[in-house]
């Protein structure tokens, strides 16, 4: 099914659109609780796309998924495997 035309999406390419909406999807799994989840669905959204697909835009959104980890669950395995994904570098306990 192809986006909606009427609202300025025809001039995002499809992958761009549904890696979006999915990471979207990941966010809010990631709010509600599912950290592991959330971060899982996350990263094989992206972890599937070329590099050459990953737009400035889809990092970032990943990002924003990211962020949405709460502080207390920033040194899990799954986030250090997210940030990974994402290029970042790993997670430093100020403890």
């Amino acid at each position: 099914m192809s986006p909606p035309q009427g609202n300025g999406l025809k001039f995002v390419p499809e992958y761009q659109y549904r890696a979006n909406v999915q990471l979207h999807g990941a966010l809010s799994t990631v709010v509600r609780g599912g950290v592991d989840e959330g971060l899982r669905q996350a990263a094989t959204v992206i972890g599937v796309l070329t590099l050459a697909y990953r737009s400035r835009h889809i990092i970032e959104t990943g990002r924003i998924v990211l962020r949405a980890v709460p502080r207390d669950q920033e040194l899990r395995l799954s986030v250090a495997e997210f940030r990974e994904v994402l290029g970042l570098e790993p997670a430093r306990n100020f403890g």
